[in-house]
């Protein structure tokens, strides 16, 4: 059953600027009149309202679900791959490290550092023994004692 403005009593109080201007009283009687007179029919339609509400936001909830899901799975590829890249760089610094304890074992035999403590301390006697010469000899000396030595 379709109700109109006029069975409803609803009849514009005021026109102003072509617009239909109602009493509040007037509004809220007409209101109940249509739910009391057909209740399936408004309720039916707000259902409908409502269903399409929960429709568009379902929507937009999977939408969203679906954008955080994926950004979701991007960083967990991102982590997956800098775990394996950590992994990898901490194994080649433990080889690097082992390469060089190795090498530095090797250069210590090599080295016989007893020895090369004699040439050092031999190395600083001869450079002490050079400075003198250069200084007798500045001073003119070092003529005297070598044609002595002869």
């Amino acid at each position: 059953m379709q109700l109109s403005l006029e069975t409803l009593g609803l009849n514009p109080d005021v026109v102003k600027r072509n617009m239909p201007l109602f009493q509040h009283k007037k509004v809220v009687k007409a209101c109940a009149i249509m739910v009391n007179n057909n209740p399936e029919l408004f309720f039916t339609q707000r259902a409908r309202e409502v269903m399409k509400e929960i429709t568009n936001a379902t929507s937009i909830m999977d939408a969203a679900i679906d954008h955080f899901d994926k950004s979701y799975e991007k960083f967990r590829a991102l982590e997956t791959s800098i775990n394996k890249d950590i992994k990898t760089k901490a194994g080649n610094i433990k080889d690097a490290e082992e390469k060089l304890m190795q090498g530095l074992a090797r250069i210590e035999k090599a080295a016989n550092f007893d020895r090369l403590e004699k040439y050092v301390a031999l190395i600083e006697r001869a450079s002490t023994a050079m400075k003198l010469l250069a200084e007798l000899e500045k001073d003119g000396k070092l003529e005297k004692i070598a044609s002595a030595i002869r």
